[in-house]
C-alpha cells in the first residue's frame, strides 16, 4: 500500500468518526430534569407504610399544605416584583428594606408551615409507624432542600 491509499483511507475513517460523534451529540441530548417526582405521594404512602384512613388524611393534609405553601410563593413572587421595581425605580431605601422584611418573613412562614405539617403527619401515624416517621422526613427534605427526586442519601447509623 501506498502512501496516498493511507491518507486517503485515514481521512475516510476520521471523517466517519466524526460524523458519528456529531451524530452522537445530537441524538443523544440529555432529557431536562424532572422538577416533580410522580411517584413521591407513593413512595412517601410506602415508607410509612399507611392505611387506607391515613392515606387519605395524608393525601389531605398533603393538599393542605401544597395548597399554603402555593400561596406564600406567590405572594413572594408579587413582593419580590414589587422589591425589583423599587430597585430599579431608584426609590427610598426604606420602602426596599421593608419589602425584604416582608420576603423574610414569608420564608419564614413557609418553614414553619412544613414544620407544622411534619407534626401533623406524624400525629395521624400509629405507634408501630413512628419508625419510619425519621426516614418519612429525610425523603421529603432531601427532595426540599437538594432539589432533588431521589432523596437524601442513606444515613450510616443505622
Amino acid at each position: 500500500m501506498n502512501k496516498n491509499n493511507i491518507f486517503k483511507y485515514s481521512t475516510i475513517f476520521l471523517l466517519l468518526l466524526n460524523l458519528a460523534l456529531i451524530g452522537f451529540i445530537i441524538f443523544s441530548k440529555p432529557k431536562p430534569p424532572r422538577l416533580r417526582d410522580d411517584n413521591f405521594k407513593e413512595r412517601i404512602v410506602s415508607i410509612l407504610k399507611l392505611d387506607e384512613d391515613q392515606n387519605k388524611e395524608f393525601s389531605n393534609l398533603a393538599m393542605t399544605h401544597n395548597q399554603e405553601i402555593n400561596a406564600i410563593n406567590s405572594e413572594q413572587q408579587k413582593l419580590a416584583h414589587d422589591y425589583f421595581n423599587s430597585v430599579i425605580k431608584e426609590s427610598d431605601g426604606e420602602d426596599s428594606a421593608e419589602i425584604l422584611k416582608q420576603l423574610a418573613q414569608l420564608e419564614n412562614k413557609k418553614l414553619t408551615v412544613t414544620a407544622d405539617h411534619f407534626h401533623d403527619v406524624k400525629n395521624i401515624l400509629r405507634s408501630d409507624q413512628l419508625d419510619q416517621y425519621p426516614a418519612f422526613v429525610d425523603q421529603v427534605l432531601g427532595v426540599l432542600l437538594m432539589g432533588n427526586n431521589k432523596g437524601p442519601k442513606p444515613r450510616n447509623d443505622r
